[in-house]
């Protein structure tokens, strides 16, 4: 499997970084040619999802879009969190 970076918090004094790895450690993402010399997929899309890390004085890191199109049936499984329940914005910062 591999691990998808998202964007880190701010801090009170800080803005958050973009499309980096905050909850793993020794991890990396497999680089697009692997990726698609190793599984019958096309990656469509990979890049920063500008805005999504809302806004206030100091705005969080903006997450990433990965679009991979499956070339035959595939099953395909993700593990993750934020992408029903926004986060959320603290000391009059904005949700993303």
């Amino acid at each position: 499997y591999e691990t998808i970076a998202g964007g880190a918090g701010a801090g009170p004094t800080w803005n958050g970084r973009s499309g980096v790895h905050t909850h793993c450690t020794n991890t990396r993402i497999t680089d697009p040619e692997i990726l698609e010399r190793r599984y019958p997929v096309l990656l469509r899309q990979f890049g920063l999802r500008k805005g999504s890390g809302g806004d206030g004085k100091h705005k969080g890191g903006d997450g990433v879009i990965r679009e991979i199109e499956p070339l035959r049936p595939l099953v395909m499984s993700i593990l993750s969190e934020r992408r029903c329940l926004q986060p959320y914005g603290l000391e009059g910062g904005e949700p993303a």
